[in-house]
């Protein structure tokens, strides 16, 4: 089984999707991460079956300082942007938001990255 460090970053449009009234922004964040770890718990059903790989977020800490809540700019640095637009976004934002999390192979702090954006990924990479 091969297992690939996968870093993947919510917008504030994915994220505002599980937001409840009343909500702070630590649980909207808590909310969207427990979402996308339901995801990857049936991505990974059918990838370890098929191809033997998992993806493995990473940690919890790591994970939500790449979750975007406010539906603004900068606040959400993937906002209006096209699909191409958001992939090369994306390398800029894990680089600068996961740099201290401890390199895999020297250059990259994860194997693979997406960005998710309201009921569908925006960009991948990896």
């Amino acid at each position: 089984m091969t297992t690939l460090r996968t870093a993947v970053a919510l917008t504030s449009g994915y994220t505002n999707f599980f937001k409840q009234t009343g909500d702070s922004d630590a649980q909207q964040k808590d909310r969207a991460l427990a979402a996308l770890k339901t995801t990857m718990i049936r991505v990974n059903g059918i990838w370890e079956r098929e191809l033997a790989i998992r993806f493995q977020l990473l940690s919890d800490a790591v994970e939500k300082t790449i979750i975007y809540t406010d539906n603004s700019v900068p606040a959400d640095p993937y906002l209006g942007l096209a699909a191409a637009q958001a992939d090369d976004k994306n390398q800029t934002v894990l680089d600068a938001a996961i740099a201290g999390v401890g390199k895999m192979d020297g250059t990259a702090t994860s194997d693979r990255s997406e960005v998710t954006s309201g009921d569908r990924p925006v960009a991948v990479r990896g």
